[in-house]
């Protein structure tokens, strides 16, 4: 028969031994106390990450489950290394005590039982969901003193961006090296612009643009006599507006191709007097001008951006309100043109940069400054989980939230010890599993970890103020409240009654995670573990 294929099984020592590898990788990565990682290329290039966002595009995987579970976490929009330590335990929980015993499905439900509303008029509210998202990462280099500053800039940056009919704009994050020097557009630092909105925030970390920025090339020198101007008629163009680069007149070419480019093409003479028929001022194309068609058009006064790139051609489209063409021959009416309110020049670290805006486009730009690059690479992935989250909340079934730090995990393993309908040893199996959760988001030992009876939230050893999420003040225990340490938990049989649902009364300085976020990884974990688990075999030729 040849060379027998090689299979690998789900239940093997060495597959076990992988996946249980892949589980520790995650779990010394997770949390706010998770350890850095440094990745070195085959180039010699090196990165320090603690984000799977950096981590998963770098790792080269020989395990094909492992490969699934990483490549099913990138559909997540959050807790990524939450979901990938769930789906490995979870695997091995049910080859451990069998397939039907072991089920997080009644945890998503529990897990709803366990959210509460959230307001999210509330500034105080918005900032605890954003200073939760920025401190679940060490490799920020976030100071504890800049966490209340940044949220909030981070806030204001993303209310700036709701449109007035309320629907969601977009927030450009940008992360500048160093202290980034910055001249704001008009007037002094913190004046307000014609907006009537503050473009400079001072005494942050961060420093909020409206619009769209465009970095100044040496050939886009002349879009400064835009600077000043109101009310600019531009063209949007998402077409290749270069003959040679194009390919259009490779057809039955010859030798003398490119002299015979060097004439006129007269479909860019027809298109830049329509043009200025129209009272276009500027052109924006999403990939190249050539040189003639562009000389043509600045011979008619329109100024020219080309190779703007997909997101601010996007971002342009949408803050100018116009239509896009995608040829040449396109009929452009005046419909058609999008308006530009004001042109400014914004000088940024030694580099010229032109912001286009219009009022209510919900186009803003959130500039921040970081010590190192690796640091700004960090901090632009939480920032930028903040602001998924953020939008995420305004959604329909979105405004719920749960208690962060390992304590909804606690609450659950209460739960699960007081559901006798289980079998025993599942259920303490799975109670296991979600102590050792809750306890690796802090990297508390368990010898030195709690869980009070009344409401099942996790207690630090030594803590006597709050629980690890702060949600619950010691003012709320009274003395008939019971607290289990984790290691009793874990390794001898206590009798638990179901504990109390809490209520969120807009306390300061707490750690939430978005309900709808976090539930969304406990079902994808459930469902990636049940058809993993059905798979059993993997055969390769």
């Amino acid at each position: 028969m040849g060379i027998l294929p090689c299979v690998k099984y789900l239940g093997d020592e060495k597959s076990q031994e992988e996946l249980t590898d892949f589980y520790k990788f995650c779990e010394r990565s997770y949390g706010p106390r998770g350890h850095l990682k440094m990745i070195v290329s085959l180039a010699d290039t090196m990165m320090v990450t603690s984000s799977s966002e950096r981590i998963f595009n770098f790792l080269r995987i020989d395990n094909p489950f492992v490969e699934t579970i990483i490549a099913t976490s990138k559909n997540l929009s959050d807790f990524k290394l939450y979901f990938c330590m769930l789906t490995v335990e979870l695997l091995r929980l049910k080859a451990k005590f069998g397939k039907d015993k072991i089920s997080l499905s009644f945890l998503g439900d529990l897990m709803q039982d366990l959210a509460f509303p959230l307001d999210v008029g509330d500034i105080e509210t918005l900032m605890n969901i954003s200073r939760s998202v920025l401190r679940s990462k060490c490799g920020t280099g976030l100071l504890p003193t800049e966490l209340k500053s940044l949220s909030r800039t981070v806030v204001e940056s993303w209310l700036l961006s709701i449109r007035p009919d309320g629907s969601l704009g977009e927030v450009t994050v940008m992360v500048k090296g160093g202290a980034a020097e910055y001249a704001p557009p008009r007037g002094e630092e913190g004046e307000e612009d014609r907006t009537g909105r503050t473009r400079m925030v001072e005494g942050r970390p961060g420093r909020i643009l409206e619009g769209v920025l465009y970095k100044l090339l040496p050939e886009d020198r002349s879009l400064k006599q835009l600077v000043g101007n109101s009310h600019i008629k531009v063209a949007l163009f998402d077409a290749m507006l270069d003959k040679a680069s194009s390919g259009e007149g490779w057809k039955d070419a010859k030798l003398y191709y490119t002299k015979r480019l060097s004439g006129v093409y007269p479909a860019y003479s027809r298109l830049a007097a329509h043009l200025n028929q129209a009272g276009v001022q500027l052109l924006a194309c999403r990939k190249v001008i050539g040189e003639n068609l562009r000389s043509q058009l600045e011979s008619h006064g329109i100024k020219v951006i080309h190779r703007l790139g997909t997101s601010n051609f996007h971002r342009m489209v949408r803050m100018s309100g116009g239509n896009t063409m995608t040829s040449v021959h396109s009929r452009i009416e005046r419909s058609d043109l999008g308006t530009i309110s004001s042109c400014d020049l914004v000088e940024m670290d030694s580099a010229e940069y032109i912001n286009f805006n219009s009022p209510g486009s919900g186009q803003v730009n959130l500039i921040l400054e970081s010590l190192t690059e690796e640091n700004g690479e960090e901090l632009r992935i939480q920032v930028d989980k903040c602001l998924t989250t953020l939008n995420n909340l305004v959604l329909k079934d979105g405004q719920l939230g749960l208690p962060g730090g390992g304590c909804t995990e606690s609450a659950l393993s209460i739960h699960v010890l007081a559901n006798t309908k289980m079998d025993s040893r599942a259920r303490k199996g799975l109670s296991k599993l979600l102590i050792k959760t809750a306890t690796s988001v802090l990297k508390l030992n368990t010898t030195e970890a709690y869980i009070d009876s009344k409401h099942g939230h996790l207690w630090r050893d030594g803590e006597l103020e709050r629980c690890c999420c702060g949600l619950v003040n010691h003012d709320a225990i009274d003395q008939s409240t019971v607290k289990y340490n984790c290691s009793e938990l874990l390794f001898t049989d206590v009798s638990v009654e179901k504990p109390k649902k809490i209520s969120y009364s807009k306390q300061r300085n707490v750690v939430i995670d978005a309900a709808a976020l976090k539930t969304a990884a406990f079902y994808t974990a459930e469902e990636l573990a049940g058809n993993l688990d059905r798979v059993g075999m993997l055969i390769s030729c």
